[in-house]
């Protein structure tokens, strides 16, 4: 069974901290973006402040874990 999906709104530009950053191939969430993410995933967004729920359905979903 697969994670319940989130969407969330980025709040600036985000770069995934890989071995891809700095490059072309790297993998960039701009500001106010919206995307849908798994939950866990979501989170990680969440919780680094780089992204809000972009729904109230969503932030009811996070609600718990934040």
């Amino acid at each position: 069974m697969s994670e319940e999906k989130v969407m969330v709104k980025f709040t600036s530009r985000y770069e995934v901290q890989d071995e891809h950053r700095g490059t072309d191939e790297a993998t960039v969430y701009d500001k106010g973006l919206r995307k849908s993410f798994d939950r866990s995933s979501a989170l990680h967004f969440l919780r680094r402040g780089v992204a809000v729920p972009a729904r109230q359905s969503d932030a009811e979903k996070v609600a718990d874990a934040l």
